[in-house]
């Protein structure tokens, strides 16, 4: 399935309640999204303004290219989906999450980035929250506010690795800019963190959990980091 728009002012999908989901991906066909606009309602409570969930397996070669996905509950639902690709887009105030990273099917797999996009993340949200699938990039993009920035907390069953954390500015989380949560998951390996610039948040880089084995092979180098809002702690590990 493809879609392509006439750009954001005039190509506009909205959603007509904060409950509903937007574009309901249920096949498990290559899909690209580009040039258009996804508007959902301010304060949702429920629902995503794009979903990719066969019930299944995981949808494969997703493709969302230039698209303005405005409010809702999550912005970007990767719900049971690999080898995808988010560039170049705008996501601007979902009550919860922007991208939400997550493979039901398979928790191992992955493969998949997010690049060139600007996050602007509501007071109680966060930009992208990880839960399973291996193998994220996260390059070059914008995350100004929200509670997190982004989150890794694995699911039961997921044991995955190969994050790549590179060339962000991460700018007035109220919590963490970069964060690890255990959870049920055993571990993540082959982890990178670099160039990126941290700005006016309470805590850089927290990884919380001291279990034995949850993080390894892990390099944090490059960063800059500017004077937290609330305390002096550029980096806690």
């Amino acid at each position: 399935m493809t879609m392509l728009g006439a750009g954001h002012s005039k190509s506009i999908i909205k959603l007509a309640s904060g409950t509903i989901d937007g574009i309901d991906v249920t096949s498990l066909s290559p899909v690209q999204l580009e040039n258009f606009r996804v508007k959902g309602v301010s304060g949702a409570t429920a629902g995503s303004l794009i979903k990719v969930a066969p019930s299944s397996v995981d949808a494969a070669y997703e493709s969302f290219r230039d698209l303005s996905v405005e409010n809702g509950f999550i912005a970007i639902n990767m719900n049971n989906a690999i080898l995808w690709s988010i560039d170049r887009c705008v996501i601007d105030s979902p009550a919860s999450i922007g991208v939400l990273v997550q493979s039901l099917s398979n928790p191992d797999a992955g493969d998949s980035s997010i690049s060139n996009t600007i996050f602007r993340i509501s007071s109680t949200g966060s930009a992208i929250w990880q839960t399973s699938s291996g193998g994220l990039r996260v390059e070059n993009n914008k995350i100004l506010g929200g509670q997190h920035g982004y989150m890794l907390a694995l699911n039961a069953g997921a044991s995955t690795s190969n994050l790549i954390i590179v060339g962000n500015s991460f700018e007035e989380q109220s919590m963490d800019s970069i964060a690890g949560i255990k959870g049920s998951g055993p571990g993540f390996s082959n982890i990178a963190i670099s160039g990126n610039t941290f700005a006016l948040t309470k805590n850089n880089i927290n990884f919380n959990d001291q279990a034995q084995g949850y993080l390894s092979v892990l390099s944090i180098n490059g960063n800059c980091y500017r004077a937290a809002l609330h305390q002096r702690e550029d980096m806690r590990q």
